[in-house]
């Protein structure tokens, strides 16, 4: 019982206790949503008050840059109070690179710069600047080229070659593209007609003393630079004298100005800025009055609408600078860039031209294959035409030689067996007959056995030879006993006979009767040729000689010489240039082959005498060499 009394108070105790924790619980779940509830209102505030960042040229140095663009960046931000506005200080080699790594957000510099961001990076112009220059609000500004007001040696352009220059940057457009332009519409070059062109890098203000302490002859800056200098009490504007480079004179403009004038510097957004930043940012420029504490801190009459910038164009595409570097000039990457369609089309073109072309040239190359091979076929044609027609003439020439040879064997044989029977006889009886009438029965007797042996050769010339062992001769004795032969025919054709032989001994192997008949047939077309000229001093001359174990017999004439060195033509069978019926062309085809049964080589030229000389090469025999 005492058990079951005590447990009643327990279960209360219990109850009480998840209450309060309860309790507990909702009153943390409470605190955490208030503490995120405050954190996201922190963070809405931080975001509301994202800082924007104005790149601005320091054209005279960060402090002074600073000192005159703040109050622009604090007035922005009381008017867009979303953001709050920052300054950044840029010098002339921080531009472009600022750009590029987006550290800003927009950005305000001199109007060449501008130009290229704009070409270049796609920057876009929201506002341009009313500069304020004598109590009056001008929107364009120019360059300023001077000197010190002691140097008199030069006036004028033309008194500028040689002399040393200055100037702040070659991005700067009123310290040096505006003065660049007009120099070259003058004519004068500043790279090649000033003795050196120098940039000092940092400010305007560094360029005036440079030439304020001599130490350049004339420099550039801005237009209002000297102006601005002077109220600061830096300079005096007695110290120096200002060229005027144009002829307009301006006389509205406030300042001392040397060059035509282009539109003042703009501000830009860069591509990854908001437009509706922009316009906002825009709108609170265009409300800024002349009197505004930022206005009279810049040293401005506040900002007018975008203005047009093409004069600043103009001026760089005249110099080929900036983004106009490679203005007129023809690259092959902007060609490519362009034109690459074009291009590629081009190329396909001249890839199908060129495998026609080659397709062509291999069906020329068939074609003139094919007309060789006609050409070649005809020519045989006709070749084979001629050789029936000769072959048939030859055969026809073979049966009347036999018939002819075998006709006059029978006399002929007649008249040796009676001349030999008569020389027997004579030998048996001694004195029957005078000796010069035996003499001449012997000459019967010697010349018919020769004829015998010609006619027995002529039946056989167009037979291939049995092969014979050939002999060794003496060119010189045959040449001797074959001249005997036609000597009175020489001789009747009043022709003079010059034998030039050499004194040794000539020797070769072959057949004696045909070595005569080459040179019976050599000396007789000799004969026949100087019957066709009239001249008094008919000649034919014969050498024989020896030049590296080679006979060689020479056979000239000064006749009318040869029409045709052809060989297949010369040595042809029936080839003649004698008329018609005065012969049948066999001679040098006879020449030819037994030249060739000698082992021997036959050559014709024109010799100097206008006439013919037939040369004829034949191996020696020395006297180890006789068989």
């Amino acid at each position: 019982m005492s058990v079951i009394s005590n447990t009643q108070p327990l279960e209360g105790h219990i109850k009480a206790l998840s209450k309060i924790t309860g309790a507990l619980l909702i009153l943390v779940a409470m605190l955490l949503t208030n503490v995120l509830t405050i954190s996201d209102l922190f963070a809405g505030t931080q975001d509301a008050l994202k800082t924007v960042r104005i790149g601005v040229l320091a054209k005279r140095g960060a402090e002074r840059c600073l000192e005159k663009w703040n109050p622009t960046a604090q007035y922005l931000t009381r008017e867009v109070s979303e953001y709050t506005f920052e300054i950044v200080p840029l010098d002339y080699n921080e531009i472009y690179s600022s750009i590029e790594q987006k550290k800003v957000d927009f950005i305000l510099a001199n109007s060449s710069y501008y130009v290229g961001l704009e070409m270049q990076h796609g920057v876009s112009r929201i506002a341009t600047l009313k500069n304020l220059a004598g109590g009056k609000e001008n929107t364009v500004f120019g360059g300023v080229i001077f000197a010190r007001s002691d140097r008199t040696d030069f006036k004028n352009t033309d008194d500028f070659k040689n002399i040393s220059f200055i100037t702040v940057h070659q991005n700067a457009l009123g310290a040096w593209h505006s003065v660049w332009f007009e120099l070259e519409e003058k004519g004068f070059h500043p790279f090649t007609d000033f003795s050196n062109v120098q940039f000092a890098g940092s400010t305007h203000d560094s360029v005036v003393y440079a030439v304020r302490d001599g130490l350049v002859d004339i420099g550039a800056v801005r237009s209002g630079t000297l102006e601005r200098m002077e109220q600061e009490n830096r300079i005096k504007l007695t110290d120096f004298h200002v060229f005027r480079l144009y002829d307009n004179t301006y006389p509205e403009y406030p300042y001392l100005i040397s060059t035509r004038l282009y539109p003042e510097w703009p501000i830009a957004r860069l591509p990854s800025t908001s437009i509706e930043l922009a316009e906002q940012v825009a709108s609170a420029l265009l409300k800024m009055s002349r009197d505004d504490p930022a206005a009279i801190a810049a040293g401005c009459g506040g900002w007018t609408i975008p203005l047009n910038y093409q004069s600043v164009h103009y001026c760089l595409k005249r110099l080929h600078t900036g983004p106009y570097e490679e203005y007129g000039k023809v690259t092959f990457n902007a060609v490519l860039k362009q034109y690459w369609h074009w291009m590629f089309g081009s190329v396909i073109l001249v890839i199908a031209i060129i495998l026609f072309a080659i397709y062509v040239s291999r069906l020329n190359r068939k074609l003139k294959r094919a007309v060789v091979t006609m050409e070649e076929v005809g020519k045989k044609r006709n070749e084979a035409i001629k050789l029936a027609e000769e072959t048939s003439r030859l055969s026809s020439i073979g049966v009347m030689a036999a018939g002819i040879t075998h006709e006059i064997n029978q006399p002929l044989n007649a008249i040796r067996l009676s001349a030999d029977g008569i020389i027997l006889w004579s030998e048996k009886n001694p004195s029957s007959f005078p000796d010069f009438l035996l003499n001449l029965i012997k000459e019967i007797s010697s010349g018919s056995k020769r004829i015998s042996e010609i006619i027995e050769h002529m039946r056989s010339f167009w037979v291939t030879p049995v092969p014979q062992k050939p002999v060794e001769i003496d060119m010189n004795e045959v040449l001797q006993d074959a001249l005997e032969l036609i000597a009175r025919q020489i001789k009747n054709h009043q022709i003079e006979l010059i034998m030039n032989c050499d004194s040794s001994s000539l020797k070769l192997l072959g057949d004696p009767v045909q070595f005569q008949q080459i040179i019976n047939n050599l000396v007789i077309n000799a004969i026949y040729a100087l019957d066709e000229v009239e001249r008094t001093d008919k000649k034919i001359r014969i050498n024989t000689k020896m030049v590296d174990k080679t006979v060689i017999l020479e056979i000239s004439d000064n006749g009318p010489g040869l029409s045709t060195l052809s060989e297949d033509e010369l040595f042809d069978p029936f080839y003649s240039t004698r008329i018609p019926g005065k012969g049948m062309g066999l001679g040098l085809a006879i020449v030819k082959m037994f030249v060739n049964r000698f082992n021997g080589k036959i050559e014709a030229c024109n010799n100097k005498d206008a006439g013919a000389t037939f040369s004829l090469y034949f191996p020696a025999v020395f006297d180890k060499e006789r068989i």
